[in-house]
């Protein structure tokens, strides 16, 4: 792909990284007439349908469309974010478009067809027979296995799960089988669905529940005992409520399956684009004057982490534009990982970070190095056994090895399309690539040295990108982290979910029952968002010595213990859900910013004691616990 024409603000380095390496980390499932998935931000409210309009030839000449896009975007002239499908071979011409601001690439190597035009989501039925209304609230879950027909989640046979999206659609090489009782997400072009008519019909077969998973709904991520998105939903809308606290009433579900095949991200840094889709299928599912509260508990670690990703900029329009859709997200768990790094490099000095990589690696590494605008900071990587080399300066790239396939690179670029300022992104292979001949980076630490070339100082800001498989996924945890030299630069600070630095989100930290402790792990704000993010702390563990709350697993009946902020975020949702449910049927829409202002000042404002086993975090408490703790069990208080 040409990219000489293009603005550096518009490009993803990360599909530079794919296009170097023949598209390897996502299976090498891509060819240039494949479709790839792009998140886009545009410069005017307007442009989507101008975008839509946009063609190219064929190969017999004749006008076809430049992208493919979802008729809730198409139709919108409101809104300068959409998605697109884009063939590889087409992305420059997108790129260089001059009403097109940016474009970040999503999860690429996946089966996609043209989402049929005239094909829309509609919103769902909600009936009478459980108490429900017009107001009802509807509680809605993005993550990763979803037990939909644990009976947490239906009321004697009826489900409250009223809609489910997987959005898993398979490669070219072997799509995701479509067949009843799901059908086709033909409005989205990707995935499958099933209804409350089709789940209810499986539950009266009253057979058993693992079976229908693999046999009849082939949908896998469920055949294990435990999974994320169950356990995740259950603290959201379980009926009963797994931990005690009470609800109102049970409320009605929507939930949408993140992609698991053909290439699992474990980072959740690619699925910016099934994040936004998601969000638009749930608005357009619960349709309009409804309040609907989300929960998204997943993201990434690396990115600018200022509020300046197509996703955070395209949720907040979307939470602005739509009052009565709220969005919950988990802070992280990155205080404690070594996964970030930061300092001040003085003018003409160097700093070095030391990067560990284990062995047995079957994913890429990614580590994202961000500077200000203007910065001048070379950046070189040595190997482990620093036997090679490489060295970038600004809007330039280096791999190693030079010739063949790359096992590692720097692309350093001065304007990005994934955040604001300069980044350099340091990419390596997995150290064991998962398929014989693809060329794999060797593990072990790796130099990174930053050499500032002004006449000033220049900041940095370091993170490593999240490679870790999610709850009871299987997989070797093979998460890559800085090695301490004793210079200082390894910070808890500012490692906050990569989705969760925007303005509109409720972003939820974690604490400890026990003794009111924000748990080790709970990811930290920066300081210059002092008391603003994250936006609270909500319980994510009984204690030290009993981590994690007990909470649905995958069978009807049986439990799993879960820690994380994953954990405390759908506390939040469904202490939400519980005030809007609450209001009855005179009940009114109440905007995303309400809520939040509702819950910090509900927000218990305290000092507990420092974690007794990590007694430095103290200092940045203040960092971590936003406005305060939500008590277990409390009411939330919203405005008349």
């Amino acid at each position: 792909m040409d990219i000489a024409d293009i603005a550096p603000r518009k490009l993803d380095p990360y599909l530079l990284w794919a296009l170097l390496t023949d598209f390897k980390g996502y299976g090498g499932a891509v060819q240039p007439e494949s479709l790839v998935p792009f998140i886009v931000e545009l410069r005017d409210r307007g442009d989507v349908p101008r975008l839509a309009a946009q063609t190219v030839p064929d190969v017999q000449g004749q006008p076809t469309p430049l992208v493919t896009m979802a008729a809730c975007y198409a139709n919108d002239m409101q809104t300068r974010f959409c998605t697109v499908r884009v063939r590889l071979d087409c992305i420059a011409t997108l790129l260089k478009l001059e009403f097109v601001v940016r474009a970040e690439m999503g999860l690429a190597g996946v089966e996609l067809q043209p989402p049929q035009q005239d094909a829309v989501v509609s919103p769902v039925k909600i009936g009478d027979a459980l108490g429900w209304h017009d107001a009802t609230p509807l509680v809605a879950v993005i993550d990763h296995g979803i037990a939909f027909l644990n009976r947490q989640f239906h009321i004697d046979g009826q489900p409250r799960i009223l809609r489910l999206w997987d959005q898993w659609s398979g490669s070219a090489q072997q799509p995701a089988p479509v067949a009843p009782p799901w059908t086709a997400e033909i409005a989205h072009g990707y995935g499958r669905t099933i209804s409350a008519r089709e789940i209810a019909a499986l539950i009266a077969s009253d057979g058993d529940e693992l079976a229908c998973y693999r046999n009849v709904l082939r949908y896998e991520p469920v055949a294990g005992r435990a999974a994320h998105g169950t356990h995740v939903l259950d603290v959201a809308a379980g009926w009963p409520d797994p931990l005690g606290a009470g609800s109102t009433m049970p409320l009605p579900i929507v939930a949408v399956q993140l992609p698991w095949l053909p290439e699992k991200d474990v980072s959740g840094a690619s699925l910016c684009v099934h994040v936004l889709d998601a969000m638009r299928f749930i608005l357009d599912s619960a349709g309009p004057d409804r309040n609907v509260v989300v929960n998204l508990s997943d993201g990434a670690m690396a990115g600018s982490h200022n509020a300046g990703s197509i996703v955070e900029d395209a949720i907040d329009e979307l939470l602005i534009d739509h009052p009565g859709m709220s969005l919950v997200i988990a802070a992280g768990n990155g205080y404690m990982a070594h996964a970030h790094a930061q300092g001040v490099i003085g003018d003409g000095a160097k700093a070095q970070l030391l990067w560990k990589v284990l062995p047995d690696d079957r994913t890429e590494s990614f580590l994202e190095i961000w500077f200000p605008q203007g910065g001048n900071v070379m950046v070189t990587l040595m190997t482990p056994g620093d036997d090679a080399t490489i060295t970038a300066a600004v809007d330039t790239s280096a791999c190693w090895p030079v010739n063949g396939s790359p096992q590692a690179a720097i692309i350093h670029r001065r304007e990005v399309a994934n955040g604001d300022g300069q980044l350099a992104l340091l990419a390596l292979r997995p150290s064991r690539p998962p398929r014989p001949g693809d060329g794999g980076a060797p593990h072990g630490v790796w130099t990174v040295s930053l050499s500032n070339a002004a006449d000033r100082p220049v900041a940095f800001e370091a993170w490593v990108e999240r490679d870790d498989p999610p709850f009871a996924e299987h997989g070797p945890r093979r998460q890559s982290h800085f090695v301490d030299n004793g210079e200082g630069w390894i910070s808890g600070q500012n490692t906050l979910n990569s989705v969760a630095t925007g303005e509109s989100p409720i972003v939820v930290g974690g604490y400890r029952l026990v003794d009111d402790g924000v748990a080790a792990y709970s990811a930290a704000g920066a300081p210059r968002d002092l008391g603003k993010k994250p936006t609270l702390v909500a319980p994510s563990d009984d204690g030290i010595a009993l981590p994690g709350l007990r909470a649905a697993g995958n069978r009807s009946g049986s439990s799993s213990r879960m820690d994380g902020t994953s954990v405390a975020a759908p506390i939040v949702t469904r202490l939400i859900a519980n005030a809007l449910a609450a209001t009855g049927p005179a009940g009114r829409v109440y905007s995303a910013a309400e809520i939040k202002q509702a819950l910090r000042a509900q927000a218990t404002p305290a000092d507990p004691p420092p974690d007794p086993e990590h007694a430095s975090v103290k200092a940045d408490q203040a960092l971590r616990v936003g406005s305060g703790w939500i008590r277990l069990g409390s009411a939330l208080q919203l405005p008349p």
